[in-house]
């Protein structure tokens, strides 16, 4: 992704978002397959559709849509609908009953926290120039690794195994770049 959109204030609690969504698709929080051998690597066709203040990610876990209107985001998709709202160095998600889904705080320097509901650490991200670091832990350790790749495509590591390969679609991976 181009770094300058990623470190725009409204779009990295989004960014962060679909990348949390992307790791779920491969087990959550769940430790990996690879403890017991190694895990096989799926590939599957993923579709990133940009646009002003909106864009989405199509896959076969379904459509998550992200809306950004002044300083608030909506996340849409499968058995979800979320409302972001900035509360200083935070962003607080609602559900559509109006409760605390998750919530991010926010670091100077490409780091931010997802926390649960109940404030536990979901998960720490750190944004590179070239990745993106996930870990359910605060010191980061067995850290997922996303990178994008020449020809739009997208792999998810961790400790250099290969764990799940996107593909976007050529006009996404067009507008994709390091």
């Amino acid at each position: 992704m181009n770094k300058n959109w990623i470190n725009t204030k409204s779009f990295l609690p989004a960014y962060s978002l679909l990348t949390v969504l992307l790791i779920a698709q491969c087990g959550g929080g769940e430790k990996p397959a690879s403890q017991n051998g190694p895990a096989p690597a799926a590939e599957e066709e993923m579709t990133v559709i940009p646009g002003d203040n909106y864009f989405a990610v199509r896959s076969s876990a379904g459509t998550y849509e992200v809306f950004v209107e002044g300083n608030d985001l909506a996340l849409e998709g499968p058995n979800l609908s979320w409302l972001g709202e900035e509360k200083g160095d935070k962003r607080k998600f609602y559900d559509a009953s109006g409760n605390v889904a998750l919530e991010i705080k926010y670091s100077d320097d490409d780091k931010f926290k997802l926390r649960n509901a109940d404030g536990t650490l979901r998960w720490k991200v750190k944004v590179y120039d070239d990745k993106v670091k996930v870990a359910d832990n605060e010191e980061m350790e067995n850290a997922y690794e996303i990178r994008l790749y020449e020809g739009g495509r997208i792999k998810l590591k961790r400790d250099e195994e290969e764990l799940a390969e996107w593909r976007v679609s050529s006009q996404a991976a067009a507008e994709l770049t390091l």
